[in-house]
């Protein structure tokens, strides 16, 4: 098969398992399945992705670099100076992280690899910051945030996400309720 003709295949078939993936979750869903939807035999697909984990890794990947991508361009088009530019940037980054159907779908795996999606790869791995660490050391450089360690301010932000995801669960009306805590977080931040 043609390289152009593989990257077509398989684009297809990540495209068709994302959305079993989210639809039915990934244990429910089959390589036959995905197979029979997107119009090959399972055999096609395990010769060219080798394994439903393959796949699912494939568009874990895409979906982080997106999310790295998309929480970068957010924190580094803020002046760090400004106390309502910083409130807006973390308020803002929230409701894309919360919003994310994938991450959604991953809670429901209990699997939540939110750190991952922020996780700054071009450092070695041993000194890897998160992208919102990064961003609360440069907020308290310029004394806007409390000075607590970055690290547990972070894990204190995934930990209210984590929350959410798990209340969307079974309150499909908590918009409101969330962002009203995301707010008093923030505030709560501020210095």
């Amino acid at each position: 098969m043609p390289e152009k003709e593989i990257r077509s295949f398989e684009n297809t078939i990540i495209k068709t398992a994302y959305s079993e993936f989210l639809n039915r979750g990934y244990r429910k869903s089959t390589i036959t399945d995905i197979a029979g939807i997107a119009g090959f035999t399972k055999k096609d697909i395990l010769k060219q992705l080798k394994s439903k984990r393959n796949i699912f890794k494939v568009i874990f990947e895409k979906e982080k670099s997106y999310s790295y991508n998309k929480v970068h361009q957010l924190f580094s088009e803020v002046d760090t100076g400004k106390e309502k530019d910083i409130s807006t940037a973390l308020i803002e980054m929230f409701k894309f992280v919360s919003r994310s159907r994938f991450l959604e779908m991953i809670y429901k795996f209990r699997d939540f690899p939110i750190e991952i999606c922020l996780t700054d790869e071009n450092e070695p791995i041993s000194s890897q910051t998160t992208l919102l660490e990064k961003f609360i050391k440069d907020c308290q450089g310029k004394g806007r945030i409390r000075n607590e360690a970055p690290a547990l301010i972070a894990d204190s932000f995934r930990n209210l996400i984590f929350i959410f995801l798990q209340e969307r669960m079974y309150m499909k009306n908590s918009k409101r309720t969330d962002e009203l805590m995301v707010e008093i977080f923030v505030d709560g931040l501020m210095k």
